[in-house]
């Protein structure tokens, strides 16, 4: 084969590659088309979706954005080992909590400490909800099981364990449905587990005697101070329980979390589903940040669609067997390192490195066909309308979704979720798309990629062709990342040393103290300001190091 008739073969695959996807409408850009100056609406929740979903399970992100907007179904696998802490040698019946890992168990019973292994006999319907559901404490973590039960926040029953979960397993009746996921709430502590073990354990407890709270409060307590410990302050031996809670929660931090849940997405419910609930674009568009979301204007009639779109999820059998979790960390595994380098690159060089656009380069490379090219000078395709890059555009927002959405057999098989799920990936991925190829074509306008040939100014023949484009890039690279806001790019910086781990900051070390118990919310000057109370970690948690040795520091 001569090196033309290879060169045709080519261009006849990456043809033949483009009408394939061509084929294929997509269920984004309707009104407006492919057009790179359009960003998305403000009120836009697709990427919102799209990190929330991509969070499930995790610890860090859900303890970083404690009040959830998910609720899925799912199952506990037969054969999960749970476990359940308790003062007294009574076996429980009905309704009560397990954990997952004994850390989290025998941290809530005192002396005597009984500590109950069970296991599985048979896969659990469960229902999980996101956030930090598990933490008994106000400021809207527990919101999704108080609309499910009551339609509003009832800051009363933060601490009403048993009555909560009577009433979730009262509605649950009707689905199946063997308990709910914060901890692990089974319905009935007989049904579906066997008994491995029955103990009273030696090392639990510290050596507290005094008699258990009967108010319903946590007894996690950093400052405790129990009959047998005579030194001053907290006692190591409490302390070093409530780290290891901490440290046994870490090791779930990031995907794939904790697989001992299975979650069904395509029955997944999300509160930032605007057809859900229209009351809660309107509350979050009054608030600075997403810290600060919560559901607590929720309106009535919204409650009615919460419950409506839960029926039919729970009750549902269809699905296109689409792997929605794999296919959103597809996409964030493509760009999320990569924009990362991207923002250092532009950060330490202010865009004066060619290696910034190389970095954009490569991310487009395979969404770039041959031939296309700006235009040669200014005229009815304006270069500032980047018009000619709108294939490469249209390719990089589509690549992963293209078949999915239209293909026959796929789409008509998809359940109303999956639909929410489709849509949330295609507005993630237009958004990313959308600003690399206006980097990137403003780039090629520029002259920075000797491959095209462009007219260029005397100020681009001659002078700093990165100075002012990187600036911009910067700019534009920071808003998307704001945008995305994917948890990957959150952590300890510098790194932490050996002795250390870093910790984002939940239930029960904050640097600032909660809201008032009265209040049940944020306080107003919290919910108006742009930037949290300094050390008011309880507001915004920020990653910082902490010793994972003792002594210990929070």
């Amino acid at each position: 084969m001569t090196p033309l008739q290879f060169v045709g073969t080519v261009l006849a695959v990456c043809f033949a590659a483009w009408a394939t996807l061509s084929k294929y409408p997509v269920l984004v850009r309707t009104a407006r088309e492919w057009d790179i100056n359009v960003p998305p609406s403000e009120n836009a929740t697709g990427h919102l979706i799209f990190q929330s979903v991509s969070s499930l399970l995790q610890h860090w992100p859900n303890a970083r954005y404690r009040n959830g907007h998910t609720i899925v179904p799912g199952t506990v696998p037969l054969g999960t080992v749970l476990y359940h802490g308790r003062s007294d040698a009574n076996y429980p019946k009905g309704p009560e909590w397990t954990a997952t890992d004994p850390e989290h168990s025998f941290l809530f019973c005192k002396r005597p400490c009984w500590h109950i292994t069970v296991v599985t006999t048979r896969p659990l319907k469960v229902l999980y909800f996101d956030g930090s559901s598990a933490v008994k404490m106000h400021g809207g973590s527990m919101d999704g099981q108080d609309m499910l039960l009551w339609g509003e926040r009832k800051t009363d029953k933060v601490f009403s364990e048993e009555e909560r979960l009577a009433q979730l397993c009262q509605w649950g009746k009707e689905f199946g449905l063997d308990g709910f996921v914060s901890e692990v709430m089974l319905c009935d502590f007989e049904a579906g587990v066997e008994l491995v073990s029955f103990l009273q354990l030696a090392n639990a407890s510290p050596g507290d005697t005094k008699p258990p709270p009967t108010d319903g409060s946590e007894p996690l307590d950093p400052e405790a101070v129990d009959d047998s410990w005579s030194g001053q302050g907290p006692n190591p031996a409490v302390t070093i329980r409530n780290f290891e809670l901490m440290h046994s929660s870490s090791q779930y931090n990031q995907y794939p979390g904790d697989t001992r849940i299975q979650l069904d997405l395509t029955r997944l419910v999300s509160f930032y589903d605007p057809d859900l609930a229209p009351s809660l674009v309107r509350a979050r568009s009054a608030l600075k940040g997403r810290w600060l979301y919560d559901l607590v204007q929720m309106e009535s009639q919204d409650v009615d669609s919460l419950h409506r779109k839960l029926r039919e999820a729970l009750l549902d059998t269809t699905s296109s067997s689409v792997d929605w979790q794999t296919l959103i960390q597809v996409v964030i595994k493509r760009f999320g390192s990569r924009l990362e380098a991207l923002r250092y690159v532009l950060g330490v060089s202010a865009g004066g490195d060619s290696s910034a656009f190389a970095q954009i380069n490569i991310m487009l490379t395979p969404y770039i066909p041959y031939g296309v090219k700006p235009p040669v000078a200014a005229g009815d395709d304006s270069p500032a309308t980047f018009a000619w890059a709108s294939s490469v555009y249209k390719l990089c927002s589509t690549s992963h979704t293209s078949y999915i959405a239209s293909a026959k057999g796929v789409s008509e098989r998809m359940t109303a979720s999956e639909k929410l799920l489709l849509g949330a990936v295609q507005d993630t991925s237009t958004e990313i798309c959308r600003v690399l190829v206006k980097m990137w074509a403003t780039g090629v306008e520029a002259g920075l990629d000797e491959k095209y040939w462009v007219r260029r100014t005397v100020d681009q023949e001659h002078g700093d062709r990165f100075g002012t484009l990187g600036k911009r890039w910067l700019g534009e690279l920071d808003e998307l990342m704001a945008w995305l806001d994917w948890h990957m790019w959150v952590k300890c910086s510098p790194a932490c040393g050996d002795s250390e781990m870093c910790y984002m900051p939940t239930w029960p070390y904050f640097g600032g103290p909660p809201p008032g118990p009265a209040a049940g919310n944020l306080p107003q000057e919290s919910v108006d300001g742009d930037k949290p109370e300094t050390g008011n970690e309880w507001e915004r948690p920020q990653p910082k190091c902490i010793r994972r040795i003792a002594p210990y520091s929070f």
